[in-house]
């Protein structure tokens, strides 16, 4: 369809030129793979002809090379061959004097050569052999149309496209993966270095690269529409810094962020040439301003875009690069606290693990082995396959745990902790996971038949999936759970995604959960993935970074680093630690006054906390926390300010 549409806006286009033509006209609008050429597969044909073995439908045949030679050839040699294979559906096999006078009537520029002939032969069998089946008719317009790309190599002027907005994770595995990561890693070198961010890498990079290399001049110029990320994601640092192989450098950039209605991710446009020296510093433009409506016309962009004249720089922070309109950056070397903050533990599905208690007023509940269901708030934003899967049985509370999720964390402070339920127990300096029969060894039957249940709806719903790993695999993915420190008595939280930096320290130790008139106990405080984490002894030094990541200024400095979605930055990430933070020195003045402004701070969130969660109780979610963290900022206004002239003097 969108060959069709595209071949009828160049008919269009042509008006009444069209009218005017003296012989056949070919529309050169292909369906093919821009980035994948046919592999050559040279071979001696009848009589000793140069030919190409071809696949068409997991079937070989051999093409001429002279077939091969033009798009011309190979249009002509295709046509003749599937209109006679269509014309003679009926009969069980083909004639080859038939198909020789066929060639020449409509196709006599192919030659007369009887080795070529039945070559051209075979592959009008092997399409008569598919519409027969039928499997299909429409292998000549693939052939065809798939070795298009190799006739238009070093052709062209100037390259514009809109690429696909696709991470490479979402490539479905296979031979074609494999073959995107050899073009990413070895042909292109997109991430030399980093092959561990290969699944974020979008491909619209590799594109660019790519088609730069393939098709234009060596006096050409390119232009493709990009995700925004290019401006900030550690998978396009060589993109940025126009450090892929080959000579495709990065000439100007346009930032669309400010231009709406747009797509659904924020957008840029990368431009660049195979001749110009790669350069820190790239002249660009800010474009802003309301559409009057999706797919406007040039005319109607000129008259509601304002565009304002930039320049981009590649400014590296720590060793994170990004692009920025300021060349500012603070001292290059990252913080001490870099290697130590850890994102938490992969505590889904979250209708598995994430629970309340069920209780009756007249009844009350067992605080050692209360009734506990899964937790409605998870239950309704669970994802397929997992919508309607529900817990609720009694477990011991030696497996009930707290944590907080990123929409939980106000700047100093947090809303009420969910109670988990995680098969950990201390083992030695760590957490240990116990699998259902080593429950049920020790005697937590309540426990063995959750995991039981777990693992069974797990194996049930994930299908395949599930091959790779069960439920309790996956709960403690990379050791993301079991290496917290149960021995820890504070940790320093923040969000994984946000628009603006918050952060706030809770006690590891054991914490009261209340249910209705009773208590029950729950063991420890563990990190979920949504947050970032450190865990710490010192009362002091959990307080100092407290009040550190709740600075206006630390947020300032990260804001160009962080990836923007539709509603604003969001990604932060560890890219706050490329910032030069130093380790807490109870004897430093300035560290110490930060504890105590923070603690100050803390005091005042928890007497707001029982009121915020009156306001917001009807509007959980993004929206409804970022007004609760606005609020608290707000009331902290005198407290921050005085936090942010003493970070200041930190970093200075």
């Amino acid at each position: 369809m969108a060959v069709i549409v595209s071949k009828m806006n160049v008919l269009l286009a042509l008006g009444d030129l069209f009218g005017e033509r003296r012989q056949p006209i070919s529309i050169q609008v292909y369906l093919a793979n821009s980035i994948r050429h046919p592999v050559k597969q040279p071979f001696m044909g009848n009589g000793g002809v140069p030919a190409e073995r071809v696949e068409v439908n997991q079937r070989q045949v051999l093409i001429p090379d002279a077939v091969l030679s033009s798009a011309a050839n190979l249009d002509a040699a295709v046509r003749v061959a599937d209109e006679f294979a269509k014309a003679n559906r009926k009969a069980t096999h083909l004639h080859f004097e038939g198909f020789a006078n066929h060639v020449r009537q409509r196709a006599s520029a192919l030659g007369t050569s009887e080795d070529v002939l039945r070559m051209l032969f075979d592959l009008s069998a092997l399409l008569h052999e598919f519409i027969r089946k039928p499997e299909d008719t429409i292998w000549a317009y693939i052939l065809k149309n798939q070795y298009k790309p190799t006739f238009l190599t070093k052709q062209f002027d100037v390259v514009i496209g809109n690429p696909p907005w696709l991470s490479f994770r979402f490539v479905e595995k296979g031979e074609y993966q494999d073959y995107l990561k050899r073009l990413i890693v070895k042909d292109c070198g997109l991430l030399e270095g980093a092959g561990h961010l290969i699944t974020h890498l979008e491909l619209g990079t590799l594109f660019f690269v790519r088609c730069a290399d393939l098709y234009l001049k060596p006096s050409g110029r390119i232009g493709f529409v990009l995700p925004r990320s290019i401006f900030t994601a550690d998978q396009h640092d060589r993109f940025r810094r126009s450090q892929a192989r080959g000579n495709t450098t990065l000439t100007e950039i346009w930032d669309l962020d400010e231009v709406s209605p747009l797509f659904n991710v924020p957008a840029a446009v990368a431009f660049g040439n195979l001749k110009s020296e790669a350069s820190n510093t790239l002249p660009g433009e800010v474009l802003s301003g309301t559409l009057n409506r999706k797919n406007a016309s040039l005319q109607e962009a000129n008259r509601d875009l304002k565009a304002e004249a930039t320049a981009f720089h590649v400014v590296q922070q720590g060793k994170r690069t990004f692009f920025s309109t300021s060349r500012k950056k603070i001292a290059a070397h990252r913080s001490f606290y870099q290697p130590y903050f850890k994102q938490g533990a992969t505590i889904v599905p979250r209708n598995f693990w994430f629970v309340d208690f069920k209780f009756y007023p007249s009844l009350g509940i067992d605080p050692t082995q209360p009734l506990v269901m899964t937790d409605p708030r998870a239950e309704a934003e669970a994802k397929a396959p997992y919508k309607g899967t529900r817990f609720e049985a009694p477990i011991e509370a030696d497996f009930l745990y707290a944590t907080l999720l990123s929409t939980d964390l106000l700047p100093f402070g947090h809303f009420d902790f969910r109670p988990v339920v995680l098969p950990l127990v201390e083992d030695g300096q760590g957490y240990r996971i116990l699998d259902a029969a080593q429950a049920r060894a020790k005697g937590f039957l309540r426990l063995a038949e959750w995991i039981e249940r777990a693992q069974e709806v797990w194996t049930k719903r994930r299908r395949e999936k599930a091959k790779r790993g069960d439920a309790l695999n996956w709960l403690n993915y990379r050791n993301k759970l079991t290496d917290q420190d149960p021995k820890a008595k504070y940790v320093v939280l923040y969000p994984k995604s946000a628009t603006f930096l918050c952060a706030t320290a809770v006690p590891s130790k054991r914490i009261v959960n209340r249910v209705g008139v009773q208590e029950v106990t729950l063991q420890r405080f563990v990190a979920d993935h949504v947050t970032y984490s450190f865990e710490t002894t010192e009362r002091g030094e959990a307080d100092y970074l407290v009040a550190l990541l709740n600075s206006p200024t630390i947020d300032t400095f990260i804001k160009p680093m962080q990836a923007r979605g539709l509603w604003g930055p969001r990604d932060i990430h560890k890219k706050v630690w490329e910032l030069p933070i130093p380790e807490f020195s109870g004897k430093n003045p300035n560290h110490t006054r930060l504890t105590g402004m923070a603690e100050t701070c803390a005091e005042k969130v928890r007497e707001m906390v029982p009121e915020l969660k009156k306001l917001f109780a009807e509007v959980r979610g993004p929206h409804a926390i970022g007004r609760a963290r606005t609020a608290v900022r707000n009331a902290l206004s005198e407290e921050l300010a005085e936090i942010d002239s003493l970070v200041k003097e930190i970093l200075r």
